[in-house]
């Protein structure tokens, strides 16, 4: 059975086999920072390797599911340069938010999309 109480911003509730993953962020409007960001690269794994687990339920905790990218948290990591980063950054000046930007859809394209259980 998976320990879920490492995660900060991710709460796992679970009940008949079926998992409700919170993103509990909610001044925010669940916006998702660089640590909800890699909550969310790993709680795949961990829902992966939990057989007691059938289906998943994606919320947010508050009013809103989620905003998208917490954009006072992304225009904090700027490269060496010091220029922020903005929609898909190109050149060598601009190699982390690069990183970053591809980092952000890794987990979309590797766990949500190959997992055989229902996620709704």
């Amino acid at each position: 059975m998976a320990d879920y109480s490492r995660y900060e911003f991710i709460t796992v509730d679970k009940a008949d086999k079926l998992a409700t993953v919170t993103l509990n962020r909610p001044d925010s409007l669940n916006a998702v920072n660089p640590q909800l960001h890699h909550e969310l690269e790993r709680i795949w794994v961990d829902l992966a390797e939990d057989a007691d687990v059938n289906a998943i339920l994606l919320t947010g905790a508050g009013k809103a599911f989620c905003a998208g990218q917490d954009l006072k948290e992304h225009r904090r990591e700027k490269p060496s340069n010091g220029e922020p980063c903005w929609g898909t950054p190109t050149g060598a000046k601009h190699a982390r938010c690069r990183t970053t930007h591809h980092r952000c859809n890794q987990w979309r394209r590797r766990r949500i999309g190959r997992d055989h259980r229902p996620l709704m």
